[in-house]
């Protein structure tokens, strides 16, 4: 707080106002542009916090089947003390970018004891092809996402459109186009795209 002697009054000037400039000036000399806040201010909304969910998803996703094996079982934690008469929860999270049935044997090695296997059975269903977000032409209000044509007259020029599909396995698909009447995506059993896995 400063102060001034004028005509025998002492004038003070208020703590608020000194700190108030104080701010405004560091206010001016920080960047306006920065990514600072990105990394202290998380997202705080559900839309928000599912989208940094996904990311951080894809991220260990993209790392654990980037041995192109189509599939891999994390243990967490992998390895760790057991204290006498302790019980230690593990969390087993499986990655895949294929479908089929798998088999395989978990192996549990304990220091002084010998390694003990439990086998696992793993039954992959779904399709490994989508179609890829922000597509223009696309109507992604709909499931699964259209391709509006508009209306045609006979005889009249042809009408093409183009959209894109993504093969995210690690296989080689064949894929066989077919069209049938709208009324038949209704069908609760009916599978867009359905694969026939054929085993040599």
């Amino acid at each position: 707080m400063g102060s001034r002697n004028r005509g025998g009054r002492k004038i003070t000037f208020a703590a608020s106002v000194k700190s108030n400039t104080n701010a405004f000036e560091k206010r001016r000399t920080q960047p306006i542009l920065s990514d600072e806040h990105e990394q202290t201010q998380k997202f705080s909304s559900v839309t928000g916090n599912t989208f940094t969910q996904t990311k951080a998803l894809e991220k260990d996703q993209g790392f654990f089947l980037s041995n192109n094996k189509g599939i891999a079982t994390v243990f967490t934690p992998h390895k760790g003390e057991l204290p006498p008469n302790a019980e230690v929860p593990i969390t087993v999270t499986l990655y895949n970018n294929v479908c089929g049935k798998f088999d395989d044997r978990i192996v549990s090695a304990v220091e002084g004891l010998p390694p003990m296997q439990f086998p696992i059975r793993i039954n992959i269903t779904g399709s490994p092809v989508v179609v890829p977000n922000n597509q223009v032409g696309l109507n992604y209000n709909t499931i699964p996402p259209t391709l509006p044509i508009p209306t045609v007259v006979a005889n009249s020029t042809p009408i093409s459109k183009t959209f894109k599909i993504k093969n995210t396995g690690i296989r080689a698909l064949q894929v066989d186009w077919k069209i049938f009447d709208k009324k038949d995506l209704d069908k609760a059993d009916n599978d867009q795209f359905s694969l026939q896995i054929i085993k040599n």
